[in-house]
């Protein structure tokens, strides 16, 4: 892990923000991963993280691994956004998933926290807190978007 701190601290010395993309829901995951991930991104300073979902799209082989392991729990396409859980993990339950998942979206995109992540000051640090502040708004909306709003297409 420091060896990629130092690469994230060598590409800020230079001006160059880092966005980082996490995936939860791989069978290595556990509850206490999100806790650990988001440790990384303030100690890392990862400028714009992205969170998302672990999503079997049907067609893929990963998609019909899941499938043979009777794993898929969600078949409304709809709900394949990367921001809902589709498998049933294997070290916690689906609602752990989605809770933390949901938890870090919110903590990670808290005025303190992309405080501290933002480390260097420029032009460029501006346009990283307004994208940050884009990125909560968005993790708002998915929470506040549930099955059954997602769902629901009577007024199409």
């Amino acid at each position: 892990m420091e060896n990629y701190i130092e690469a994230i601290n060598s590409f800020h010395k230079v001006g160059i923000a880092v966005a980082g993309s996490f995936v939860f829901g791989f069978d290595s995951d556990t509850k206490e991963t999100f806790k650990e991930t988001l440790d990384f991104v303030n100690k890392a300073h990862i400028d714009l993280p992205r969170f998302t979902l672990n999503t079997p799209f049907p067609g893929t082989p990963f998609y019909e691994k899941m499938k043979k392991q009777n794993r898929i729990i969600e078949h409304d396409l709809s709900m394949y956004d990367c921001n809902h859980v589709i498998i049933e993990p294997k070290n916690m339950t689906q609602k752990e998933l989605q809770e933390g998942f949901d938890w870090i979206s919110k903590e990670a995109f808290k005025l303190s926290s992309i405080l501290k992540r933002i480390k260097f000051l420029n032009i460029f640090t501006f346009l990283i807190f307004i994208a940050n502040i884009s990125l909560k708004t968005r993790y708002n909306n998915i929470r506040k978007s549930n099955r059954d709003i997602i769902c629901n297409n009577n007024d199409i």
